[in-house]
């Protein structure tokens, strides 16, 4: 069960095998390692999960989610 924290709702990755907060109100997933995604690209990436290969990349790099790939 996700838990509520003002406009901070907690969830569990298993692809990423981390902890990760959604804002209600900004759109924006912030994961336990400190890594920001905007609402733009949490609308790209729409439907799918965050996988590893695209979350270190956008950790090493500081980058931003673009495209989904197709």
């Amino acid at each position: 069960m996700p838990k509520k924290k003002g406009n901070w709702t907690y969830y569990f990755s298993k692809a990423l095998n981390m902890k990760f907060a959604h804002n209600s109100v900004t759109g924006e997933v912030m994961t336990e390692d400190k890594v920001l995604y905007s609402a733009k690209e949490i609308e790209i990436l729409r439907g799918k999960p965050i996988s590893p290969g695209i979350h270190l990349l956008k950790k090493i790099f500081n980058g931003e989610v673009v495209c989904d790939g197709q």
